[in-house]
């Protein structure tokens, strides 16, 4: 008997709504790669979500080229050269944990406790010390 007790329906429904979420925060970056939701066909790919660290984003361009003057332009530059390397990280994160909990998921559903043991325990570490890469497909790559 699994020491597990999840519905797997409000779990999908959790991811389907934080997937889509996070895609409006890629294509309102810019990005050109889309979040992955478990079981999506772009996971065997390696699909992932952040946009290149030296990509400002369409947003940041486009808020520099309206903004009505060149000052106002170099502050609207600065900010999103300075905020896009959290911006990617959280989006970095956020796709870390999407897959971490599909995976959790389906291993309690197909009846193996150590896997998804194994999986709470690298979604725990990964919390602990910011580093997601185990949680990446490909290992981040």
């Amino acid at each position: 008997m699994s020491q597990w007790d999840i519905r797997p329906d409000l779990i999908d429904a959790v991811l389907s709504t934080t997937t889509d979420h996070g895609n409006e925060l890629v294509g309102a970056i810019g990005g050109a790669n889309a979040l992955v939701a478990p079981g999506d066909k772009q996971m065997s790919s390696g699909g992932n979500a952040p946009a290149p660290e030296s990509d400002l984003g369409e947003l940041g361009l486009l808020a520099a080229n309206n903004a009505q003057s060149p000052l106002i332009a170099s502050a609207l530059l600065g900010f999103f050269e300075n905020r896009m390397p959290g911006v990617i990280a959280a989006l970095t994160r956020l796709q870390g944990m999407i897959i971490g909990t599909g995976g959790a998921k389906n291993a309690i559903l197909d009846g193996d406790q150590q896997m998804a043991t194994t999986i709470s325990a690298t979604m725990t570490q990964a919390v602990a010390t910011g580093d997601f890469s185990a949680l990446m497909p490909h290992g981040g790559g």
